[in-house]
């Protein structure tokens, strides 16, 4: 069976996802903000499991790198927050772990810091006028390279007062120690 890092899932699911975390956190999502988010975590996903997050292309357009799809489903919002028809948490947990990092890192930057970001990005090196489309290697470089510069936060403490009251059950018989098995 293949591994489940190295199958795309729909751009959709990111969509929703990160619409989930922003009204978790109460974080306003405008269209640019979505394009960065998006575009991030593909390009991690990219640089870290050598494959696409997403079908969907990502194209050197004259500003930024941009996602098509997202621009003509909602570039009419521009500056203003995006009107999300649903928002869900993805399933998978390590997809969702990754969009959750992604989300952490940048999700709470204003689209100036998120485009600045993209600057250093390799989209610049392809036809901005023709939107060409930007091959995975490069943005796997791209990843490997904001990693570097600005490494990604250590995760959180576990708090169990900050988890759901029927899962810190769950957690703890996970916890648990448990005798050895009899041989």
């Amino acid at each position: 069976t293949a591994d489940p890092a190295t199958l795309t899932i729909p751009l959709d699911d990111v969509v929703e996802h990160f619409a989930h975390l922003a009204a978790e956190e109460g974080v306003v999502i405008t269209h640019l903000k979505l394009q960065c988010l998006c575009y991030y975590a593909h390009v991690f996903h990219w640089s870290r499991f050598g494959g696409p997050l997403f079908d969907d292309r990502i194209e050197a357009w004259p500003a930024f790198p941009a996602i098509p799809d997202l621009w003509y489903r909602y570039g009419q919002w521009e500056g203003e927050a995006v009107p999300f028809s649903s928002a869900a948490r993805l399933a998978q947990p390590s997809r969702a772990a990754l969009l959750d990092e992604i989300f952490a890192r940048y999700g709470r930057l204003n689209i100036v810091e998120l485009v600045a970001l993209a600057w250093f990005g390799p989209w610049q090196h392809f036809d901005v006028d023709r939107h060409a489309e930007i091959p995975g290697e490069f943005l796997a470089s791209h990843g490997r390279e904001l990693d570097r510069l600005l490494p990604p936060e250590p995760p959180e403490p576990y708090d169990a007062d900050a988890i759901e009251p029927e899962q810190q059950e769950a957690v703890r018989d996970h916890l648990r120690v448990r005798e050895p098995a009899e041989a």
